[in-house]
């Protein structure tokens, strides 16, 4: 009997009204005027033992129902409690060999699609984002929020990270940093790259040969290959300048994703390639779930055992239709039932629950708690909300506010969690969802702000086109003064650009050369950066080749809400990013871009900065990033400086 307590205590006050209401019953029917005062001497007696007995068997019965509301408990049993578990990463190559177009309209646009292709089937669990080219980045920490990593998704090229190049096996640590350090020992990396060279799969090989990490890869190309097409129009070359033909090697792919407990998928213009590798990282979750989750213990009501003392204390009253009410239950027509041989319903749905069949398991179960737990495990994560909504045991309330955070609505998720802890600050469980969801809130909350300040960015420069198309002379002085204020951060326009806009060329020629006579040798250094694919992708991005498979294009999305209404020249967009390096600045320009990670650079001042303070890519970070591909870039570039510079690519693409 020690585990033996009141669920619900509270009733045991009306035991004080008994208190109080026996005296004042037992003096009220002393004094009853029902019997002539000459005939009471001779009854006194009988009519006191009446009284007596009644008195008792309402104490009795008073006793009885109050301790049966007040919930005596002294059994307990498991339910089951479903946890926030499972974890993946996504490895996004963004080298410029994904501006190859074999793949229409190229690579880097396919796998974006492949990418926010996947996350919608992703339901439980959390899912993190890297992005690599010479080094890798960290986009997105682990996240049970789809939505954010749909909205970042989309500002992902190889213009926004500072050092180019192919370095699979920098961006596959960075994952399985990023894994480690959220606690996770088990987890899926999804590379979606379009190839490997042969160092960098023999590096991959040895980052994962003592972790229970599986890598799934996408491999976005076809062994034909295709020239790699710059943003410009260029058609990128190597050193002895021969034109780069990217070509991807399917066999050391499959290799390297066998050896390592899972699967290579080639890009198809349906959505078998995406549901193959949602098959193949389904099952570490479904392990995962099974290891982590947890039983709570819930106590069982055993009031209702007191119903049956208290039945027979009110059967005297009803002494009249006793023996009718026997007559008829023995002539009244009984029809055949036919039981369970074996198991009753609940214990039915408990077998479904226990074969992972849990919404038979939700049909069949009568307890809300199960079909609650049944409904999440199955997904109906609106389902379970109705099931566990009118329930205030812990265990279903953690259940509910679980059920709430796959649902999206975080904000209850996050009350829920707090009135738990409120109530029991050991409930570990509680705690780490909560900071989960916590964390999901601040970052919906940052990504709003970041599009609202997107949007009011883009209808300002919208203003200022149009006013510019009605005075050319301002707009040409303004451009002048706008290079001559950002030096080398704005590079000069491409000549197929400079052609296309009508009235414009002799303004934005004025205005190079006269960057050009101010700024001098930090333009060229400047040229080393990577041109930026704004020009590739053009203001909206092309529609995908197969609809019927694709999802559609997210309302909202910066990189896909159709054109731009900013000017063309405008200091923020993309088409003044530096041009690419010819052939011969190549070399040359690649070393002082290693310079200025690695802070040799004598600008720097500190030997342990990444990048120079000079370097007219941090001189952006005092402005406020006015778009997500902004945000990007400053965020990569933060982390380039806390980082040693990384060995030096194979290659450029």
């Amino acid at each position: 009997m020690a585990d033996f307590t009141f669920l619900h205590p509270s009733w045991l006050l009306a035991l004080i009204a008994l208190a109080v209401l026996l005296p004042w019953l037992a003096q009220r029917r002393a004094q009853s005027g029902l019997i002539a005062a000459h005939l009471q001497p001779d009854n006194k007696p009988s009519s006191q033992r009446v009284r007596a007995l009644s008195l008792l068997l309402l104490s009795i019965g008073w006793i009885l129902a109050v301790v049966a509301m007040a919930g005596p408990s002294w059994q307990k049993q498991m339910l089951p409690a479903s946890n926030l578990s499972g974890a993946r990463v996504i490895i996004m190559d963004m080298s410029n060999s994904m501006y190859a177009t074999d793949l229409p309209p190229n690579r880097l646009t396919q796998a974006r699609y492949k990418a926010m292709d996947l996350l919608p089937h992703w339901q439980e669990g959390s899912t993190g984002l890297i992005a690599y080219a010479g080094d890798g980045y960290i986009i997105s920490p682990l996240t049970a929020d789809s939505a954010t990593l749909s909205n970042l998704i989309p500002g992902l090229s190889p213009a926004i990270l500072p050092i180019q190049g192919s370095n699979a096996a920098a961006g596959i640590k960075a994952a399985i940093d990023l894994l480690r350090q959220a606690g996770h020992p088990q987890g899926d990396l999804i590379l979606i790259t379009d190839g490997l060279s042969e160092k960098e799969a023999m590096q991959t090989d040895q980052l994962l040969q003592d972790n229970q990490y599986r890598l799934s890869i996408l491999a976005v190309a076809t062994p034909q290959g295709a020239p790699v097409t710059m943003p410009d129009g260029r058609l990128l070359q190597d050193n002895q300048g021969n034109t780069v033909l990217s070509k991807m090697h399917p066999r050391r792919l499959e290799t390297l994703a066998a050896s390592h407990g899972s699967i290579m998928v080639r890009w198809r213009g349906n959505d078998q390639d995406i549901l193959a590798l949602i098959e193949a990282t389904s099952h570490l979750t479904a392990q995962s779930e099974q290891t982590k989750d947890k039983t709570i213990e819930e106590k069982l009501n055993g009031g209702f055992w007191l119903l049956i003392p208290l039945s027979l204390l009110f059967l005297p009253a009803c002494r009249k239709g006793i023996a009718f009410s026997c007559l008829l239950i023995v002539f009244l027509p009984v029809e055949k039932s036919f039981a369970s041989p074996w198991l009753n319903q609940d214990q039915d749905a408990y077998q479904h629950y226990q074969q992972q069949d849990y919404q038979t398991a939700a049909d069949l179960f009568q307890s809300p708690a199960w079909q609650g737990a049944s409904k999440y495990q199955a997904g109906d994560y609106e389902g379970a909300i109705e099931s566990l909504s009118g329930l205030t045991d812990p265990a279903s309330r953690y259940n509910l506010a679980n059920a709430y955070a796959q649902a999206g609505q975080l904000d209850k998720a996050r009350d829920i969690y707090q009135d738990l802890l409120s109530a029991d600050p050991d409930n570990t469980d509680a705690k780490t969802n909560l900071d989960i969801v916590e964390q999901q809130l601040s970052q919906q909350q940052a990504n709003q702000q970041g599009q609202q300040g997107q949007q009011g960015q883009q209808g300002q420069q919208g203003q200022q086109g149009q006013q510019g198309q009605g005075s050319p002379s301002g707009q040409q002085a303004g451009n002048s003064s706008r290079d001559n204020h950002e030096g080398s951060d704005s590079g000069q326009q491409p000549s197929s650009q400079q052609n296309s806009q009508t009235g414009q060329s002799d303004q934005t020629a004025s205005a190079s050369a006269g960057g050009a006579q101010q700024e001098g040798q930090s333009r060229q250094d400047e040229q080393s950066q990577p041109a930026s694919d704004h020009n590739n992708e053009g203001a909206a991005e092309p529609p995908r080749p197969s609809a019927e498979s694709q999802q559609s294009p997210r309302a909202g999305d910066p990189a896909q809400a159709g054109s731009d209404p900013s000017p063309a020249i405008s200091p923020d967009s993309e088409g003044q990013a530096p041009m690419a390096p010819t052939d011969e600045q190549a070399q040359p320009n690649a070393e002082k871009s290693d310079q200025r990670i690695a802070g040799n650079n004598d600008d720097s001042g500190d030997g342990t900065s990444g990048l120079s303070a000079s370097h007219p890519t941090l001189k952006k970070l005092e402005q406020i990033p006015d778009s997500t591909r902004e945000l990007l870039r400053a965020q990569i570039i933060l982390q380039a400086r806390e980082k040693p510079a990384p060995d030096a690519p194979e290659n450029r693409w």
